[in-house]
């Protein structure tokens, strides 16, 4: 799956680009595109880490921050993706989701 069909689902899910979170949710999800849906948090810092050369910490607030906008202000398609959730998803439940997601698209 091209890199600008992944930006653009996640947009659609209410991410906003103007956060860095977008960008290291899209280097992950590109990363591990086709595999099942299975992915630890580490792993998952680990890629966001290496392609942008940033620290772990900092990859997690920054997505937690993304998801929040997305899932508070945006109120977008995330809420699609977690029915009956009151409380946003972690970072590796929406990376595990979106996984699915993708996959079911590019089929």
């Amino acid at each position: 799956m091209r890199d600008s069909v992944l930006e653009r689902e996640v947009f659609l899910l209410g991410f906003s680009p103007r956060h860095k979170g977008f960008y290291y949710l899209c280097s992950v999800l590109s990363e591990l595109m086709g595999r099942n849906g299975y992915v630890s948090a580490a792993e998952a810092y680990g890629i966001a880490c290496r392609k942008n050369r940033d620290d772990p910490s900092r990859v997690e607030r920054c997505i937690r921050y993304a998801i929040y906008y997305a899932w508070e202000v945006n109120r977008g398609g995330i809420r699609e993706l977690f029915p009956g959730s009151q409380t946003p998803p972690t970072p590796v439940e929406l990376i595990r989701s979106m996984l699915w997601k993708l996959d079911e698209i590019r089929e």
